[in-house]
């Protein structure tokens, strides 16, 4: 078995005959070592690879933990902007019965600016319903019919939605629709 070295600048390992490195360039040359062993022109010898009781000692290949840390925290900075800036679609569905009167209203909380589109039918009758939305700052949305829909941004909470009919027959809304908030 031929004797061969370790390059200390590119951790490549040559036949000890070499005078320059294969892979980097690396003179062998300069200085004599002991026993034969090439120099690396002022650097230190390398040493014998594979020789009984000398480890195989170099230059180490340069750490990517530096690099691994900033991966992955550019991941998380992504990761988090887009859990707290991208608006992402929310559904809601409730079934709400309706009596004479607007004594059952029903609470719905949305987070502040976010767009809010719900949509409602009446079931179970042919009786017209009365519907209406209020805000904090009053009714934002009436309605009397079967069915219907409306848009808005919230702006405060709660939001109280009210049904009534005049009909004896038993009759339900389903409330319906959709909010986009940032997840966080």
């Amino acid at each position: 078995m031929t004797d061969r070295v370790v390059c200390l600048r590119c951790g490549q390992v040559v036949d000890i005959a070499a005078t320059i490195c294969p892979r980097c360039g690396a003179s062998f040359g300069g200085a004599t070592a002991p026993s034969g062993v090439p120099n690396f022109g002022g650097a230190p010898p390398s040493y014998l690879a594979g020789a009984p009781g000398t480890p195989m000692v170099g230059r180490s290949a340069p750490s990517h933990t530096l690099r691994n840390v900033l991966i992955f925290v550019a991941i998380a900075v992504v990761a988090l902007v887009v859990l707290f800036v991208v608006p992402i679609s929310h559904p809601f569905n409730d079934q709400l019965p309706v009596d004479s009167d607007f004594s059952n209203a029903h609470l719905l909380y949305f987070p502040t600016n976010s767009p809010v589109s719900l949509s409602w039918s009446a079931t179970g009758g042919s009786a017209q319903v009365e519907v209406s939305l209020w805000a904090t700052s009053g009714e934002i949305y009436a309605a009397n019919g079967s069915s219907g829909s409306y848009a808005f941004n919230a702006n405060g909470n709660p939001y109280a939605f009210e049904v009534s009919t005049e009909s004896v027959a038993q009759i339900s809304v389903n409330l319906q629709g959709s909010y986009a908030a940032p997840i966080l």
